[in-house]
Parts: C-alpha cells; sequence; structure tokens
C-alpha cells in the first residue's frame, strides 16, 4: 500500500480530518526508505559479483524505492556492520532491565500444557515502554517496576538503543521495527506527551473517529504492512471503539537466512515425539559450524544468521520438560559446559503463530493500576478521565525452513474513557443497638441517639 494511499484513507475518516501528528519523525522516515532502497541495490551487485544469495522478499515498498536517489551508505557491508556493533555496544549497557522483563515474560506466556506458544520480548518490552511514558504516579512506577527500569529516562534510553541495535534492512537481515498511536478526535491530548514519544520511541499519532469502520481499517492496514502480512489472520480483528482514546501498537518484522544454509536435498520426514503424539514432518538436517553445549537440564546450539544475530534452540534433557525450563528462563544464558565448535543438526521445519491476551499477564507482572478507572493516571497523556488499560493483545508468528528464520510481531493496548465502577453493596442489619444522627444542610446535628431496646 502506498503512504498516499494509506494518508487518503486516514483523511476520510470523518467529517473533520484525520491528521498524522506533527511530531512524526520525518528524518527517520528517509533513512528508513534509504536502507530500503541501498539494500536492493546492494544485494543485487553481490549477486552480480559474488554471487551472495539475496532474499526473495528484502522489502515491501518498491513503489516507494523507485523514487529515491542512490547512495553509498550500505554498498559498504563492513561499514554497515561496524555501525551496526557500535549501536549494540551501547544498547548492551542497558541489557540488565529487558533482561529481567524477558525472563518474566516468556515464563508467563510461554507456559503451557499441550499448545505452541511465541511471543516477541523486544515488541512488547516496546510497547510498554510506550505506554509509560502516557502514565504518570504508581501506574506508571508499576510498568517501570516489570520493565526493570529505576525511572523513565531510563527507559527512553533503553527503548532508544534497542531500536537502534536491533533496526536493519540489507540484503541478508530485514529488521523493521515500528510504532503508532492511533487517537479519538476531540480529545485535547499532551502535545509535549506525543513530541516524546515520536522522538523517542519513533512513534507516528494519527487521529481518527474511533470505533469507525474507517479508522479500524486504516490501523488493520497499517499493522499488517507493518508485519509482512504474517499476521493477517490475527489483524483483521484489531478494532477500536467509540470509548477508544488511544490504540498504542508497536510491531516487528524480522526475516534473516542462516549464515549456513541447509541443503533442501537433505530434508527428510522423519517422527517428531509431541506431547499430542507422534507426527511426521520435514526433518532438516546439517554439519554446521557453531557455538553449542550441554548443562545439567539441556543442551543448546546457537546457529548464526547471516548479517548479525543468531538463533539459539535448547533441547530439554531426558526427565525434564520444556515449562521445567522456563519455570526459570534465565537459566537457559548459564554457561555450557562441553562445549563444541558444530553441530550434526536435526532440525524439523516449522510454521507457528499465537494470540496472547496480556491483561493477565500484566496483573501477574504487578501491573494493576492501569487496569482499574479508579487508579490510574494517565494525566501526561491528556487530561480526559478516567481512563484505564481496556484491553492488551500480542501476536506474533516464526517460520524457519532451509533458507532462514522469517518472523512478524504486535503487540496492541487500548486505552479506553472508564467510569468508576460502584463497590458491591455492604449488607447490614440493624438487629442489635446502634447509633443514629439527623443532619442539617450545613451538617449540623440536629438530634443524635442510641437505639439499644425497640418497643411498641
Amino acid at each position: 500500500m502506498k503512504k498516499e494511499d494509506l494518508f487518503k484513507l486516514l483523511a476520510d475518516m470523518d467529517e473533520t480530518s484525520v491528521e498524522e501528528a506533527q511530531h512524526f519523525h520525518t528524518e527517520d522516515k528517509s533513512k528508513r526508505k534509504n536502507r530500503g532502497f541501498y539494500g536492493m541495490l546492494a544485494a543485487l551487485i553481490l549477486l552480480v559479483v559474488i554471487g551472495i544469495p539475496v532474499l526473495g522478499n528484502i522489502t515491501r515498498r518498491v513503489s516507494v524505492m523507485k523514487v529515491l536517489a542512490a547512495g553509498p551508505e550500505v554498498l559498504d557491508y563492513d561499514k554497515f556492520c561496524d555501525d551496526q556493533m557500535r549501536k549494540v555496544a551501547v544498547s548492551l549497557q542497558y541489557k540488565h532491565g529487558p533482561a529481567s522483563y524477558y525472563s518474566a515474560l516468556m515464563k508467563e506466556v510461554l507456559t503451557a500444557e499441550d499448545d505452541n506458544t511465541v511471543c516477541s520480548p523486544l515488541n512488547t518490552y516496546l510497547a510498554f515502554a510506550m505506554l509509560a511514558e502516557t502514565c504518570e504516579g504508581n501506574t506508571r512506577k508499576q510498568i517501570l517496576d516489570m520493565l526493570g527500569a529505576a525511572d523513565i529516562e531510563t527507559v527512553r534510553k533503553t527503548a532508544d538503543a534497542l531500536w537502534k541495535a536491533n533496526s536493519a534492512n540489507t540484503p541478508v537481515l530485514t529488521c523493521l521495527l515500528g510504532n503508532s498511536l492511533w487517537l479519538k478526535n476531540r480529545i485535547a491530548f499532551n502535545e509535549s506527551t506525543l513530541q516524546t514519544l515520536a522522538e523517542q520511541y519513533h512513534a507516528s499519532s494519527f487521529r481518527g473517529e474511533a470505533g469507525s469502520d474507517k479508522m479500524n481499517k486504516a490501523l488493520q492496514k497499517w499493522t499488517d504492512e507493518a508485519t509482512g502480512g504474517l499476521l493477517s489472520d490475527y489483524v483483521k480483528d484489531l478494532k477500536t471503539t467509540p470509548d477508544t482514546v488511544m490504540a498504542l501498537l508497536s510491531t516487528l518484522y524480522f526475516k534473516a537466512a542462516w549464515e549456513n544454509a541447509f541443503q533442501p536435498e537433505l530434508t527428510e520426514p522423519s517422527v517428531f515425539h509431541g506431547t499430542k503424539g507422534d507426527t511426521e514432518v520435514p526433518m532438516m538436517h546439517a554439519v554446521i559450524p557453531c557455538d553449542a553445549g550441554k548443562t545439567d537440564r539441556f543442551s543448546a546450539v546457537r546457529i548464526p544468521l547471516h548479517g548479525l544475530g543468531s538463533m539459539i534452540f535448547y533441547l530439554p534433557a531426558e526427565g525434564i520438560g520444556v515449562n521445567d525450563l522456563l519455570a526459570d528462563p534465565s537459566a537457559l544464558n548459564s554457561v555450557w559446559r562441553e562445549s563444541y565448535t558444530s553441530a550434526d543438526l536435526y532440525l524439523p521445519k516449522f510454521k507457528l503463530s499465537a494470540k496472547t491476551d496480556l491483561l493477565p499477564v500484566l496483573e501477574a507482572l504487578g501491573v494493576t493500576d492501569a487496569l482499574d478507572p479508579a487508579k490510574a493516571d494517565f494525566s501526561p497523556l491528556t487530561a480526559e478521565k478516567p481512563l484505564y488499560v481496556s484491553k492488551a493483545e500480542h501476536a506474533a508468528a516464526v517460520e524457519i525452513d532451509e533458507n532462514g528464520v522469517t518472523g512478524a510481531a504486535y503487540t496492541v493496548i487500548y486505552v479506553d474513557e472508564g467510569e468508576f465502577a460502584p463497590a458491591d453493596p455492604i449488607s447490614l442489619t440493624f438487629d442489635r443497638p446502634f447509633l443514629f444522627t439527623v443532619n442539617g444542610p450545613d451538617g449540623s446535628i440536629l438530634f443524635a441517639g442510641a437505639v439499644r431496646n425497640i418497643t411498641e
């Protein structure tokens, strides 16, 4: 979908207007467009000169690329890697907060009996970091505690470092991050908060008639495009309501090739012993150079991805289940003994996706005030009260084959207008002595008494 078409759709949302926030980072957009063009040009040159295979779906915005001028930045792949490593070094300075959050989230989201589970810890971190910017007081503190951050400034620096360290658009590595806010018309939003979200979190803002079919279609198209169409079955259910003041969205699209590809001719049918029974699956096979090792609880192999990054697989030891490892996900980072530098690897091709209700996860991780209209404090976002998080959902998909790994994720958080729910009525039976007063309009006590006995 062309950018011009999207804004035309947004402009038709209601009789007033639908505006892209004036704070959207145009410089960042330009850089992303240039990376897409330079990445494609680099792919063609590498294909012709040295025969490096090029991924078929390098970018999804061909019409945008056609109008861009060529440049030298991404053509120098060594320079790209050097720049990326410098960004990674900055991100590692803030790794402890996200690492603790990732472990806690994985324990809550991935634990199950028989069903496959999948999530994107990075994607949800960025979404909740943005949510923290829109609230204050104990509402914000609970979110910061969940994210492992002492203050909002730490979250800003961490989110920005994570964004820069993981963003890439090259012939062999694509990692596109996207953030957006979908705002209700006729609400006075705090412009400084929207500015911070644009500058620190690279978030676009759109306004429209909440709950309208046009706004919902625009939101769905934006999300579907940002996730490469991999989550279309879930995206179609994304909808605002007339009570929605803000829908906060964070997206991730990822595609990377194995540094050492599996040969398709070596893939053969094999049996996978699942919790629901045995099934026949296509099993890939290769002897590849990689890091591998064992602990008392699992064996692990780290398969390098072409263009930075890796994918790690953990095989529980006999007598230990996946849920046993998830009980303490931080243990997955333990030092592997008996380290190996290669692996004779049999790995099944798979494709899985899942959608997760994050409200129970938030409660389990100590975020409760944001869910309660009587306690939530969203004053940095708007003076409109009361507001609360009415819904929070996460969807993710991952697929691997002989060529590499593809994945997508989105997190959506709905902040709605709320009402203070009346407390359950107290039950009282005055069948024993009691006091009473009769008060005047100014509070003066006109009568007072103590009823200890009642006679006819």
